[in-house]
This record gives C-alpha cells, structure tokens and sequence, in this order.
C-alpha cells in the first residue's frame, strides 16, 4: 500500500512529466496500430489482386510449370472442355476460367513498351478501375495502371495501340486494339506492363482454334 501511494504521489507531484509521458504512450500506441493496420490492408489488397488474376489454384499441362519456353504445352479445346466438366462437379470452386498467356511489344504513334498479358473467357469479371471493363468481341483491352500512363493514354480520347506478338508456330503476329480502360493491381511493378483482354479475341488475332494455358480456379470463402 505505502508503495502504491508513493508512486501516486509522484505522478502528481510531476504533473506535466506524468502528462507528457502519457501522451507520447498514447501517440506511440496509435502510431503502430495504424501502422500495421496498413500493413494488413496491404497484405490483403495484394492478396486479394492476386487471386482475382490467378485464382487460387492454377491447372495446366503436364511439365508446364518447369520449363522455360511454355509456348507449345496448351491446352486444347478438348482438354479445356474435360477441365471444365470436372470442375464443374466440384463444390468447393466458386469459379474458374481459363486463361490464355502471351507477351510482345506495345506501343503508340510516340511511345512502345513491352507488355505481358493475359486473355479471358470472362475478362469483364476483373473490372477496371477507370474506364470501361473488357468484354468478349468487343476487340479491346484494359491495361495496367503504370503501362497506361508510360504509353500517355487518356481516356477523355479514343485510344488505340498496336500491339505485335507471337505464338507457337504461327509467328509474328501484329494488329490494333481499342483501350477502355486500366487497373491496378496493387503491385506497381506488374502493372508496368500489364495487359488484360479476352481469349477469344486474341485467338483470333493469332489465327488459333480454342487454346489456353492454364485453368484459374477460385475457392469458395
């Protein structure tokens, strides 16, 4: 008791001491709540981003993951029909689509990037943050944040790209594409050259059948 009563005593002996004291706790207590507040934010934004494009489980052919040149290991329409038909059993998966990967060069009347992108059955289901999403036959594309405005887009204009690739063994493949809008992902670097449009429409521009890459898959909460 003596002990608790000195120590009262001191605190109100050393008012502002004691005042100051409790007012650096408290801003010092704010500051690392706030901090990883935002830390979790970030964590889970990031997550969240990354699921959206890859799923939680990506299905592929056999070897896919282990080598370097992918570009001949695709899947056909009938594979991709049989993925579908499994999937489709499963309760646990929310949805899926399948997703079909190339890269090449971007660019405008001033200014090229390479880029890295990917088609969607349903490329309207991962949005845009300004603009307008990308729908299957409508021949557009929506582009990371960072490569929308390296290439000096705006979407107050018309903004069309040309965009040259390749594919297996049809080579070098060139064309334009409407952009309607960008994303963000939440990671900057991907967003420097990211590039989202629909399978369909960049199969034809290949001149391929049905093809994809991988299966996105996303589970269930």
């Amino acid at each position: 008791m003596f002990l608790i009563k000195s120590a009262w005593d001191n605190i109100k002996f050393h008012k502002k001491r004691s005042i100051l004291s409790i007012l650096l706790i408290a801003i010092a207590s704010a500051a690392i709540l706030l901090y990883r507040g935002f830390v979790e934010y970030s964590e889970q934004g990031m997550a969240i981003g990354f699921i959206q494009e890859s799923g939680h489980i990506q299905a592929a052919v056999k070897d896919f993951w282990d080598k370097k040149n992918t570009a001949d290991l695709i899947l056909t329409s009938n594979d991709l029909n049989k993925l579908k038909n499994v999937f489709e059993k499963i309760p646990e998966i929310e949805n899926f689509d399948s997703v079909l990967n190339f890269q090449g060069i971007i660019g405008t009347e001033n200014s090229s990037s390479i880029f890295w992108g990917s088609g969607y059955d349903e490329p309207h289901s991962l949005g845009a943050a300004e603009g307008v999403p990308v729908f299957e036959g409508d021949n557009t594309l929506v582009l990371g944040k960072g490569l929308f405005k390296s290439l000096g887009l705006n979407l107050e204009n018309d903004n069309y790209v040309n965009i040259m690739s390749s594919m297996g063994e049809e080579g070098i493949a060139a064309g334009s594409f409407e952009v309607s809008g960008n994303i963000d992902t939440g990671v900057p670097q991907n967003d420097a050259g990211f590039l989202i449009a629909s399978r369909k429409d960049i199969l034809e521009f290949f001149r391929y059948a049905r093809y994809g890459f991988i299966y996105k898959i996303v589970l269930k909460k």
